[in-house]
């Protein structure tokens, strides 16, 4: 038998968060959360931060996007820890935005 991976576990929250209520589904969600929960905690505390420095450039001061404005200032290495955990989400959820995301990425 093969360990469950966090790929499966959110495929299966994303089937059953589609599907009607009932009270086994709730009871096997809430399960499913809390494996989630466990397996993005423990890789968190596996995971190096990406720049053990403090020293960090913060990110120019920008004006336009919601997203611009709200990194705006920010440690760089603060919004990367962020976008990086988002990112590990979206491989999981919707691997093709996130495929074309790294796609970019390499073409910097």
């Amino acid at each position: 038998m093969s360990a469950l991976t966090l790929r499966e576990v959110e495929w299966a929250i994303s089937e059953l968060e589609q599907e009607e209520s009932s009270k086994a589904g709730c009871i096997f969600l809430a399960s499913l959360y809390t494996i989630r929960n466990h397996m993005t905690e423990s890789q968190e505390k596996h995971r190096p931060r990406l720049s053990a420095s403090r020293n960090a450039p913060p990110v120019e001061s920008y004006s336009g996007s919601e997203f611009l404005q709200a990194v705006s200032g920010k440690d760089i290495s603060d919004v990367l820890e962020v976008l990086d955990e988002h990112m590990e989400v979206m491989r999981v959820v919707n691997p093709r935005a996130y495929e074309s995301v790294i796609r970019k990425l390499n073409k910097l």
